[in-house]
């Protein structure tokens, strides 16, 4: 059979997927569709048809997951079914304690992306009508058409580094806030002192500067040379090792005459060192957490692993790590990758081959090599510069391609004197390559006459002679 290709790497991984999904999800099975909210669970058992066949409020937190098993599973059995399986949202954090409580009695949990209930929702036409009870019903639909996962439950040393990630996270989002909002103020209050470095909140000293005052009278107050030893003790808190006296004085001529909204000044400058107080804490969280993520990855064994990787940091992949989670679980590298969203792809068109564009001389593309072949001549007459991965180089860098030199020039009329022999009838002659262009005084002359031998392009104007060229005579008109 001609047509009949084998299984893609992709079909076999789906199959495999299905195959786990239908060990989980039986026919024997009834399904517990559960909308998991913070005060209220709205449950629902289900048939693999989307029959309801029983459904329930019960109040109180996720943690009522017993009662509503208990409640579940005579149903279940009066239905003929021999258990139940699990199915909810991955709602935050309340889906775990659901997996804690089902697997400590023996039974399965699975979890359907909310983007399904949503466009599920759309399809029962229940979009102007929601409530608890139609979502629990397309829960327990998707889980009957095995559009769902089973969760992964966090353990050990990779449990503690997914915490410790998410703490970062926050850190870096707190820190950031207080970056901007410092900003802000003295963009309002004293816009000067964001002028004293070309990048002033990435300076070392213009940080230690602010964390010793960002108000301007007060620094004017203290001396110059006071100013400048406060600076020095504060450095080190921010990492520096050596003030930058030019950005220094900047400062302290900023302070001088700051600018900006004068009235506001005295409250803003408060509370631009409130803010400087919020980034400076930010900041040493952040570099705790990252300290105890390093000991996690040396407790797993990794750290003289992910240092061996260019351009990585140890930081960076625990952070990724933290997202990932523990790689065993995961059957393929790319998989893995695609969890944390670090798999880029090749967005360069030098990457393909066969497929750059050259140009001729007059600046048109030339077509593509025959067959697509990479290094075939390209076959537009008078470039023969091959596609190559060599040649595609200019694709990807600032330096313009160099262009081959132009044809010798030629005839550009039939009363014209000058010619060449490698001209061709009827072309405009090219000017050299260190001649600059020419300059006419008016269009170029047309020999076509309109009725009555009026020229339509008024009279014949004389071009200007430059460098040496040729001066055409104007068209002989009949």
């Amino acid at each position: 059979m001609p047509n009949v290709r084998p299984l893609t790497r992709g079909d076999r991984r789906r199959n495999e997927k299905l195959a786990r999904l239908r060990a989980i999800v039986r026919p024997d099975l009834a399904i517990v569709g559960i909308d998991l909210a913070s005060a209220k669970q709205a449950a629902v058992v289900a048939d693999h048809d989307s029959i309801t066949l029983g459904r329930r409020m019960f109040d109180g937190d996720p943690w009522v997951i017993d009662e509503i098993l208990d409640w579940a599973l005579p149903i279940a059995t009066e239905a003929g079914f021999a258990g139940v399986v699990v199915g909810c949202e991955p709602t935050g954090h309340r889906w775990k304690p659901v997996l804690e409580r089902c697997r400590a009695r023996g039974v399965e949990v699975v979890c359907v992306n909310p983007m399904l209930v949503h466009r599920g929702r759309e399809e029962e036409d229940f979009t102007r009508d929601r409530s608890d009870f139609k979502d629990s019903t397309i829960i327990a639909r998707r889980v009957a058409d095995r559009h769902c996962y089973v969760p992964y439950a966090l353990e050990g040393h990779w449990c503690r580094l997914r915490h410790l990630g998410a703490r970062r996270n926050d850190q870096l989002v707190e820190s950031g806030a207080a970056r901007q909002c410092l900003r802000d103020l003295l963009e309002c209050v004293w816009p000067a002192v964001l002028a004293t470095a070309a990048q002033p909140l990435n300076s070392k000293t213009w940080q230690a500067a602010m964390a010793v005052s960002c108000d301007p009278g007060e620094i004017v107050a203290m001396g110059y040379d006071t100013f400048v030893t406060a600076v020095g003790t504060e450095l080190a808190r921010w990492g520096g090792k050596r003030r930058n006296r030019r950005i220094l004085s900047a400062i302290w001529a900023a302070a001088q005459a700051p600018g900006g909204v004068k009235r506001e000044r005295p409250a803003a400058v408060e509370r631009a060192s409130f803010a400087m107080g919020d980034w400076r804490r930010a900041l040493d969280q952040l570099d705790d957490v990252e300290a105890r993520m390093l000991a996690v990855l040396d407790a797993l064994g990794l750290s003289e692993l992910v240092t061996t990787i260019d351009g990585l940091s140890a930081v960076g992949a625990a952070a990724i790590l933290a997202e990932a989670g523990d790689p065993a679980r995961f059957d393929c590298a790319r998989t893995w990758v695609n969890t944390p969203g670090c798999a880029p792809g090749p967005m360069s068109p030098a990457t393909s081959p066969g497929r750059q564009r050259c140009r001729d001389g007059d600046g048109r593309r030339c077509a593509p090599p025959p067959g697509g072949p990479s290094g075939a001549p390209c076959p537009t007459t008078p470039c023969t510069r091959p596609v190559t991965a060599t040649s595609s180089a200019g694709l990807t860098t600032r330096s313009r391609m160099a262009r081959p030199e132009p044809p010798s020039p030629g005839r550009c009329c039939a009363s014209c004197s000058s010619s060449s022999p490698d001209a061709s009838p009827g072309t405009r002659p090219s000017p050299p390559a260190s001649a600059t262009r020419r300059r006419w005084s008016a269009r170029p002359h047309d020999a076509t006459l309109a009725p009555g031998g009026a020229n339509p392009h008024g009279p014949w104007v004389e071009p200007v002679a430059e460098q040496g060229r040729p001066v055409h005579s104007p068209p002989e008109l009949a």
